[in-house]
């Protein structure tokens, strides 16, 4: 018995060690990581100020939205659609806006009869909801990053079927010649698209990169004069937006490492292997984000055509790896929102061309441009004697799986 007892007693001593040495290990190693993520959140706060509840907007905004049958309140990405006027177009708006912006030329084919009636019966409140977008400060969902795990997120796909209704309205009007009032829906695209973009999720990143795209898509369909707004389009700092959203992902992954309550609050809830493998956690956490600035710091802005999205994360899963063994923390994948951006850049730069060629630079066939954005490419100008005018992109640039978004980098500007 009195071995037993001796067993009991040093098995104790070691446990209590054990857990002891790696409570202190933990406190000792996280004290500068603990300073590091205060001064992370104080500058989160200080980018994405708190929105208590919504603004006037995004009301009114909502409103609008589920006159059409759309439900683009509360969390969550899948939307509910309310009513029948846009059950019987939820596919058709989306495919018809697809199949125009990834045409090669100006040519906008008319819409699907469906389509085409549900424009006709809802053009007012398409026009209403432009002029509120245009016109109105731009939309406000609640927003507080001082949430665990992050601010609540607004319903994306609701908002993507708002903008993607609108880019079809867009192209509606241009395909009769109504090119004013397209601009003006296709600003309030961009309205939705900015607004998504100055929010600090990732999925709100990618829809907004998204959103930017269908715009630069949808412009180059249509007829000068080029209105001034659009010249935010090409301004906006879209890296700059997916760093600061990636920063705050870093906050919201590193939170998650660090429960309320300590270790002695897991140890009575009887979470020892919690215990064990939290300090690992946090540091594999830590490098993870530092890991994530660096890539983020060394995107060649300059040459974005060499961009390798393996390569990119191949380091991401490497540095989540600290030790075999322990579960990296969970974070969103960001290969594909940096492949969007990646694209962006030259889908603005491709429409760029066509509209600055519309707009009266006529260069003499076979006329090349160098690229901004990758110095190793160029735009060819060529023009037949019918006066049609083909943009072509020379470059290399991995683009989106699946290609169906994937917008030409070339396009035919036909003789008006």
């Amino acid at each position: 018995m009195r071995r037993v007892a001796l067993v009991v007693i040093g098995t104790s001593i070691l446990v209590v060690l054990v857990v002891g040495s790696c409570w202190a290990a933990s406190e000792r190693a996280s004290t500068l990581e603990r300073e590091n993520r205060i001064e992370r959140q104080q500058e989160l706060e200080t980018l994405y100020p708190e929105q208590i509840g919504m603004n006037e907007t995004a009301r009114e905004l909502i409103a609008l939205a589920r006159s059409f049958g759309l439900e683009i309140e509360g969390e969550g990405g899948a939307d509910e659609i309310r009513a029948a006027p846009f059950i019987a177009i939820r596919e058709l708006h989306r495919d018809y806006l697809r199949a125009v912006i990834t045409t090669a030329d100006d040519d906008i084919a008319p819409p699907p009869v469906q389509l085409a009636e549900f424009l006709d019966s809802h053009r007012k409140q398409l026009g209403d909801l432009s002029t509120l977008l245009v016109e109105s400060d731009l939309p406000r969902f609640p927003l507080d990053v001082s949430l665990l795990s992050g601010p609540e997120q607004p319903k994306f796909l609701g908002q993507v079927r708002v903008l993607q209704l609108l880019a079809v309205a867009a192209l509606d009007e241009a395909r009769t010649n109504r090119h004013q009032a397209a601009w003006r829906h296709l600003e309030a695209v961009w309205r939705v698209t900015r607004s998504l973009l100055e929010r600090p999720e990732i999925p709100s990143q990618v829809v907004g990169i998204t959103g930017a795209r269908v715009v630069a898509g949808v412009a180059r369909k249509l007829d000068p004069p080029v209105p001034r707004w659009y010249a935010e389009v090409g301004r906006f700092e879209y890296d700059s937006s997916l760093e600061r959203a990636l920063g705050a992902e870093r906050v919201f992954t590193e939170r998650l490492q660090t429960p309320d309550g300590g270790i002695f609050e897991s140890l009575r809830r009887g979470e020892i292997r919690d215990v064990l493998l939290r300090p690992w956690h946090r540091r594999a956490a830590v490098r993870q984000g530092d890991a994530i600035e660096e890539a983020i710091e060394a995107l060649p802005l300059d040459d974005i055509c060499s961009f390798d999205v393996a390569a990119f994360e191949s380091m991401l899963r490497e540095a989540a790896s600290l030790f075999p063994g322990v579960d990296p923390p969970s974070m969103p994948s960001l290969g594909g929102a940096v492949l969007r951006f990646a694209n962006l850049l030259i889908d603005l730069e491709v429409t760029d061309r066509i509209l600055a060629s519309k707009e009266g630079e006529s260069p003499a066939r076979g006329r090349t441009f160098g690229s901004v954005r990758c110095p190793a490419a160029r735009w060819i100008h060529e023009s037949d004697s019918s006066g049609t005018l083909t943009i072509r992109f020379e470059g290399s640039l991995a683009q989106l799986d699946p290609p169906a978004w994937n917008l030409p980098r070339a396009h035919r500007i036909s003789r008006r």
